[in-house]
């Protein structure tokens, strides 16, 4: 048994063996069952994906969530293919976290520090009694001001739009000019015009503003057209999707319902076809099994149900060579 910090992740490799004691490889995750029990609590499902590593070797990962209880950690997996796996281990309490948690009382004290030398940086307050030192920021800022009204920074970053441009503050404006917030009422300045001829939002078409159009070449892409309007499919199948529904099994009903459901029709009285469809041979063949048949000195005759003729065959024997003329028609 080994022992585990509390809430410790790590990767365990486990061995998967047969019950001959030879490893077991080729082994996937799902096929594998994994239980975990905290501190002797009872067994649920465990989440951990496991990974094959080589020659029946596993790799196990083990999240803090796995580890988090205190006490024995017992875990379970097991394979159709391979012997159960069992492992224990003890959880132990963190002792005094990796010393992450020493204060800084602990480190200066009262009396601990009687000389420094070097440079001292943030050094607040130095108390009076126990010469204990305070750490931390200092905001001891006596000795800088800044005259004027403005007297912190953040004061400076009152700034407004207003306070650069103003009504008339500015006549003439070249180059670029970046977040103007308001520019005034224009009266005179004719080069502000629209364009003659410009389409009006109001006169634009319904579906205008679905195109897009190229700033540089002015071009309109179009895009997709929703717009079916007169074009549907009646029935169940409603879409071109649906109509691509067709499985294995639905053919396979359908070849089974024609084998064992429907039925042929008599083959008609004439000669038998040189190359005929399934329907006509299997027709032939079964009517020359099932229904009446006739043998005279000359002729061979195939009946229908009905008794009719529907083709015959020629006989002939010259007392030695017994011969069995070509089909044809009855009667």
């Amino acid at each position: 048994m080994y022992d585990v910090k509390q809430s410790t992740a790590l990767t365990i490799p486990i061995f998967v063996h047969d019950a001959n004691g030879d490893a077991v490889t080729g082994l996937v995750d799902a096929g594998f069952t994994k239980r975990i029990s905290k501190n002797g609590g009872a067994f649920a499902a465990m989440t951990v994906t496991i990974t094959e590593m080589e020659n029946g070797w596993y790799s196990v990962p083990v999240s803090t969530s796995h580890s988090d209880t205190v006490g024995i950690l017992s875990m379970t997996f097991t394979h159709g293919s391979a012997k159960q796996v069992n492992l224990q281990f003890r959880v132990q309490a963190k002792l005094t976290d990796d010393l992450n948690d020493i204060a800084a009382t602990d480190i200066v004290s009262a009396g601990a520090i009687t000389t420094l030398s070097g440079a001292v940086v943030n050094v607040d307050t130095v108390d009076s009694v126990t010469g204990n030192v305070t750490v931390g920021t200092n905001n001891d800022k006596t000795g800088y001001s800044i005259s004027g009204t403005k007297t912190t920074l953040d004061a400076l970053n009152d700034v407004a739009a207003t306070d650069i441009v103003s009504a008339g503050a500015i006549t003439t404006l070249s180059g670029a000019v970046v977040n103007v917030d308001t520019v005034d009422t224009c009266t005179t300045n004719t080069d502000m015009r629209g364009t003659d001829s410009a389409l009006l939002a109001a006169s634009a078409p319904a579906n205008f503003g679905d195109l897009a159009i190229t700033v540089t070449t002015g071009l309109v892409s179009v895009g997709t057209n929703n717009d079916k309007t007169g074009y549907s499919i009646s029935g169940a199948k409603n879409t071109l999707d649906d109509l691509n529904d067709i499985s294995t099994a639905n053919v396979n009903t359908e070849v089974v319902d024609a084998l064992t459901v429907d039925t042929i029709s008599e083959p008609a009285q004439g000669v038998p076809e040189a190359a005929p469809t399934i329907a006509a041979a299997l027709g032939r063949l079964y009517g020359a099994l099932v229904n009446k048949g006739d043998v005279t000195a000359t002729f061979k005759e195939f009946h229908n149900s009905s008794g009719v003729v529907t083709w015959k065959k020629g006989l002939s024997d010259d007392g030695s060579t017994y011969s069995e003329a070509k089909g044809v028609t009855g009667p």
